[in-house]
């Protein structure tokens, strides 16, 4: 099986190899591979009057997206690591007031239920797509159900995973 990598001594090692190899400008994270997974990078995308960042999320190849206005911020599509949100909010000496869920995102994913809880913001969204019960996918058990409940309402999945319920039901 292939190993990941999964600690600065690891990344540290392959950054030197590839400096060995001809690669110039090579950098590694002190913690790993999970730090690049978590890891945003804002970039000003827009500004006059306000500013909209683009905050890249390059190890999950996703975005986000704030508006800042006076002192007011607003997150579009927030990932779950909001410290860096709470930060760059802070250094601008602005409130998080809101977020904007532009359409369903997975719930390990969207950060805007931590942010309400943190800060107070308002979320924002299209209500056919946050209708229904919600997981809590920050542990083993509440990713289980959401990914059961998922394929119990999915034509294509449901006769299958019904069939092995039964199945193991008998073991109970």
């Amino acid at each position: 099986a292939t190993e990941y990598l999964i600690n600065h001594l690891e990344c540290k090692y392959v950054g030197e190899i590839l400096a060995d190899h001809g690669f110039e400008n090579v950098a590694y994270m002190l913690t790993g591979i999970k730090a690049w997974g978590n890891l945003l990078a804002p970039t000003c995308i827009y500004q006059n009057g306000y500013e909209l960042y683009q905050f890249r999320r390059p190890g999950k190849a996703s975005c986000s997206y704030d508006l800042v206005y006076g002192r007011e911020m607003m997150v579009f599509d927030p990932a779950k690591n909001i410290d860096q949100y709470q930060t760059f909010a802070d250094e601008r000496r602005c409130v998080i007031s809101k977020t904007f869920e532009t359409h369903r995102q997975a719930d390990y994913i969207s950060g805007s239920k931590m942010l309400k809880r943190e800060t107070g913001a308002e979320i924002i969204a299209p209500q056919p797509d946050f209708e229904g019960t919600r997981f809590d996918c920050g542990d083993k058990a509440g990713f289980q159900m959401a990914n059961l409940a998922f394929a119990l309402e999915r034509p294509d999945m449901r006769g299958r995973l019904v069939k092995f319920i039964k199945e193991i039901q008998k073991d109970f």
